[in-house]
């Protein structure tokens, strides 16, 4: 199956434990918002499903080592200088991570296969690290159900963190046919810039839509996901084009 999952990159930001909770906790409800019928879970140190409660008031620092993926390699950095583990006051040269689950059923079951999971790394304190990420994914029969309108919603919700750069919606096989050496960046079936200003370059493409974003331009190839000469050549088309700019890499 041509499955679609969308790739993003953001601005690091350095962040403590709670407020890289407060971070996803924020993100999450704008993505629940889209999807009110589906639970939101994550899996413990066990295995176990934990389902976060509808409203999210749960979702704080009194689940911190629930949502947050403890390294015990990692050496946390705390106000107390001889406190080296995770606590909701740390810092960390190492992004925190969590893996969070969309499901329509409520299934503790760790084998349930889950609608949509949502993969965050975001609040490195290394200077040199400037690139966060979100990876969503979709399961063989979500993915039957997407459009445009589904994928447009959830870039959105990642719009409104402030730190979006760089947004796609592709498949594997896609990705195989649009990449390049020497770039980092892929147009994929959707894909979105945090810059407003590049839909002029566009005005004269024909078959594509290119819409202005409140903080960025999104471009859609077509709202059928299955790979065609058609789609490649006009992915290749508007990387050529971006490239040229030095918009095709982070």
């Amino acid at each position: 199956m041509n499955k679609i999952k969308i790739i993003t990159r953001l601005n690091q930001r350095e962040m403590t434990a709670r407020e890289y909770i407060s971070y996803c906790k924020n993100l999450l409800r704008n993505i629940k918002a889209v999807f009110p019928e589906m639970y939101l879970s994550i899996l413990d140190d066990n295995d176990v499903a934990y389902f976060f409660k509808n409203d999210l008031s749960d979702f704080g620092e009194e689940n911190l080592y629930k949502i947050i993926m403890e390294d015990k390699e990692i050496v946390y950095y705390n106000p107390d200088k001889n406190n080296e583990d995770l606590t909701v006051d740390s810092k960390t040269w190492s992004p925190f991570s969590s893996l969070f689950f969309l499901k329509e059923k409520r299934e503790a079951d760790k084998y349930s296969v889950s609608d949509i999971s949502i993969d965050i790394s975001q609040g490195s304190n290394d200077i040199n690290d400037k690139i966060a990420v979100a990876i969503i994914k979709f399961s063989d029969n979500f993915t039957k159900r997407l459009n445009n309108s589904i994928l447009e919603k959830i870039i959105y919700c990642l719009e409104k963190t402030g730190d979006l750069k760089f947004a796609v919606a592709i498949s594997d096989n896609f990705r195989s046919e649009v990449k390049i050496k020497g770039q980092n960046l892929w147009i994929g079936y959707l894909t979105y810039f945090a810059h407003k200003d590049i839909s002029r370059l566009f005005k004269d493409f024909k078959g594509i839509e290119v819409t202005e974003t409140e903080l960025g331009t999104l471009i859609s190839l077509s709202n059928k996901f299955y790979l065609s000469e058609e789609t490649v050549r006009k992915a290749l088309a508007i990387r050529d084009i971006l490239a040229e700019k030095g918009l095709m890499n982070l």
